[in-house]
């Protein structure tokens, strides 16, 4: 038979702590809307003081208020004065500066060009770009700019060498001698008045040759007659110019004073006649006299042909040529002051003088009867008188 046993009584307890926080809670809130009642009591006091305050100090309030939009109008009014006395100053300094102002507005144009580039090369896929315009500018730029001028300059040099030999061609290497100042190594036989210095000297600028029968005077503008008589190339010349030319020239050697068939000595008075062979013979020992100085130095080659000369006899060179050579070797290295061995084979080397003597006897006699013919005829025509 089951026992029943007796619990102890907990519902008691429990809505007595229920009751409790219940009161609690109404109390609370009664004192929290006890306190929301004061602050709005509070702030409406405390608005309906402003407004009472501004209520009284309206006019004051309106007063500030129009002092407030006066100065605005009183500022905006400045402004714009301000704005036209600038702009008025710009358009004056543009009209008496405008270089200044041009350099203003590209500095700015600039400015604003870089702001937008940095902006826009700060992106990601932007940021190459500054890299490949260095490397255009500064490596393939340079390098095409260097190519071409060097090819450029290639082609100026080589038309101008090209004009520069075509003239040179043309004038036998006389341009190439004056450009470079320098004579050719033939020139000492190849050149009339060589040992006169006519030659190409670097002063200032480069010395120009004379001409046939010229040479340089001692200031070396201008060009002077040789003496008359003298030849244009010394005798160690004429032999070479002999030997390679297989010729010569009219007047290969400094004769002696003609005195047969000369109408100035012939008509001139005993002290005349003395002062022109004096005169001659004066010129001529300055001529081998210049010419020993000026071609010692070129004396091994004539003087080894002078020396041959009998062997030359033997050759296909004609024997009056010979006998011009012999008497050019006898005055180049014959006399007073020096005698070379070859002198011995030198002989028969005045042969030539009669025969220049007689040619000048007939030019002269062929010349009279030419004369005395043209004035027959002049005066027959005149006349009227046919000649038969």
């Amino acid at each position: 038979m089951p026992v029943a046993v007796a619990l102890p009584d907990v519902a008691t307890p429990v809505a007595v702590t229920a009751q409790t926080a219940a009161t609690n809670t109404q109390q609370s809130s009664g004192r929290i809307q006890s306190l929301i009642q004061k602050i709005r009591s509070w702030v409406e006091a405390k608005r309906q003081w402003i407004q009472d305050k501004i209520d009284e100090n309206r006019w004051r309030i309106l007063k500030i208020q129009k002092a407030a939009f006066m100065f605005a109008n009183f500022m905006r009014t400045m402004f714009q004065f301000f704005v036209i006395i600038i702009l008025a100053r710009m358009v004056v300094g543009f009209f008496s500066k405008p270089l200044e102002f041009i350099m203003l507005g590209l500095s700015c144009i600039i400015l604003a060009v870089v702001y937008v580039i940095y902006y826009i090369f700060y992106i990601p896929p932007f940021i190459w770009i500054p890299f490949l315009i260095w490397f255009l500018i500064f490596d393939i730029i340079p390098l095409i700019l260097f190519t071409v001028v060097m090819l450029a300059l290639f082609i100026v040099i080589t038309i101008f060498c090209l004009i520069l030999g075509i003239l040179n061609w043309a004038t036998n290497g006389a341009l190439k001698s004056l450009v470079l100042c320098e004579n050719h190594v033939a020139a000492w036989y190849k050149t009339p008045n060589f040992h006169l210095t006519n030659k190409y000297e670097r002063g200032f600028l480069c010395s120009k040759q004379c001409l046939t029968g010229y040479y340089p005077d001692a200031t070396g503008m201008s060009c002077v007659r040789v003496p008359k008589g003298s030849p244009s190339y010394c005798p160690q010349a004429e032999v070479m110019r002999m030997y390679t030319s297989n010729t010569s020239d009219r007047v290969y050697t400094f004769k002696d004073y003609q005195i047969n068939g000369n109408l100035k000595y012939l008509s001139s008075s005993p002290l005349d006649r003395e002062l022109l062979i004096k005169k001659h013979f004066l010129s001529k020992r300055l001529f081998l006299e210049k010419c020993d100085k000026e071609m010692k130095k070129y004396n091994y080659m004539p003087l080894g042909l002078c020396s041959s000369i009998d062997v030359m006899d033997k050759n296909d060179i004609s024997p009056k040529l010979i006998n011009k050579m012999k008497a050019v070797c006898s005055q180049a290295f014959c006399n007073s002051k020096t005698n070379y061995p070859v002198c011995s084979l030198l002989s028969g080397t005045g042969e030539d003088d009669d025969s220049e003597f007689w040619k000048k006897v007939m030019k002269i006699l062929i010349s009279i009867i030419a004369f005395m013919v043209v004035i027959s005829f002049t005066i027959g025509y005149v006349a009227g008188v046919p000649i038969d």
